[in-house]
């Protein structure tokens, strides 16, 4: 497979941390915003997200990645690795 190009200012969203208390209501969309939001402040270009396509119901140990369809809400296209763990990038405006 050849390596994705890296464009300058990329920024990279590696991770989500959700309270277990607080999940499934709707966080991770917000603290996708917020990290957007942040970037957007601080020169970011272009982030890219690493989740997963999940087969199913999660465990809880799964999606801290993220969930590639709360990256295509907000926008990221899908721009290489495979079905069930895309690279996904947006180019900030």
């Amino acid at each position: 497979m050849k390596a994705l190009d890296r464009p300058d200012g990329l920024w990279s969203i590696v991770c989500f941390v959700i309270d277990k208390g607080h999940r499934k209501q709707g966080l991770m969309g917000q603290l996708l915003e917020g990290a957007l939001d942040y970037a957007r402040e601080h020169g970011g270009r272009v982030v890219e997200g690493y989740p997963i396509e999940p087969p199913g119901e999660l465990k809880s140990y799964q999606g801290f990645e993220g969930i590639a369809s709360v990256f295509e809400r907000a926008g990221f296209a899908r721009v290489g690795g495979t079905e069930a763990r895309p690279v996904m990038r947006l180019v900030i405006e």
